[in-house]
């Protein structure tokens, strides 16, 4: 379908968070873009902010992609650091498993005594990296973090681009909160794991929203420390968000494989993944664009009340 022959709907894309996961935020946008369909307005928490402030800047999904890639070979702190949290499976060595014990000793010893286990050096570097300088307002964007203040969910869609990119990104306790006018913001995943409602507030009539986060299905877990407190706040943060994915008109979950978030290291596979399951939606999403009847409903007040605007 060609972009001239869909409807005057506006077609929102809410991309969630989930660290590398997010990856396939890229592979859905190539395939929305290979069919086609012009994605209007984008909000996006976390990985997912900085998938559409780089898509938006670079004008498409692959020359989103070929950007990543030079960035990842180049600069690789980040995904150096991140890796050493990824949680552990049974393969491990003994001595692998003395020196993660060893991290989450030096880790625990950390979070007593500074405001991150990280400096925002490395996210500052993460960002100005892979999205030139710029203001949200430029573009057709809200990023979506959290006021640790008042507790709600702040839609960035004004102010400065790096800035905004970062606050969504702040993983809470792995970086600094950044402050911004009287608010402390930190990850949005901790108020909207997927920005369904961010998304309808700009002005989307049909939202598709991509969760990437892991299932909820039974694993085994480690009594450890860290990876007791990972999965725990991955079991928290994905049940409050289900309950905005049933407002989106399309939910896309495009991750199959194991995939821990600090698994940077594998892009090429999960934006294969993104690529699949967008095309396996295709269907839906031009059935939706034509029939707009059925489109889902907006509590815009309900949602004044639980976010502030920027």
């Amino acid at each position: 379908m060609k972009k001239e022959e869909r409807k005057a709907i506006k077609i929102g894309l809410a991309l969630g968070g989930g660290g590398a996961r997010g990856y396939t935020h890229l592979g859905i946008l190539k395939a929305l873009d290979e069919a086609g369909i012009h994605v209007d307005l984008f909000a996006g928490t976390s990985m997912g902010a900085l998938t559409a402030a780089l898509y938006l800047q670079k004008g498409s999904a692959q020359a989103a992609i070929n950007h990543l890639e030079k960035v990842l070979h180049e600069q690789r702190t980040v995904a150096r650091v991140m890796s050493a949290y990824t949680p552990s499976g049974n393969d491990l060595s003994s001595t692998a498993r003395l020196l993660r014990r060893m991290m989450e000793v030096l880790v625990v010893n950390r979070a007593l005594h500074s405001s991150a286990l990280l400096s925002d050096k490395y996210l500052i570097e993460a960002v100005e990296a892979l999205i030139a300088p710029g203001r949200v307002e430029d573009l057709p964007l809200a990023t979506v973090a959290t006021d640790l203040i008042s507790g709600k969910g702040v839609a960035l869609c004004r102010g400065d681009l790096h800035q905004a990119v970062m606050a969504s990104s702040a993983i809470p306790g792995f970086f600094p909160p950044v402050k911004w006018d009287e608010m402390l913001l930190t990850d949005g995943e901790v108020t909207d794991l997927v920005p369904v409602d961010v998304c309808r507030y700009i002005g989307a009539d049909l939202v598709i929203a991509v969760e990437v986060l892991q299932d909820l299905r039974p694993r085994p877990v480690s009594p450890r420390t860290l990876e007791v407190l990972l999965r725990s706040v991955s079991l928290t943060v994905q049940r409050l968000g289900q309950t905005a994915l049933t407002r989106a008109d399309i939910v896309i979950r495009p991750v199959k494989s194991d995939v821990q978030w600090s698994d940077f290291h594998r892009l090429d596979g999960l934006i294969e993944e993104g690529e699949s399951a967008a095309r396996e939606a295709l269907p839906q999403i031009r059935e939706l664009m034509m029939n707009t009847r059925t489109l889902k409903t907006f509590d815009r007040e309900e949602f004044l009340r639980n976010h502030l605007i920027v």
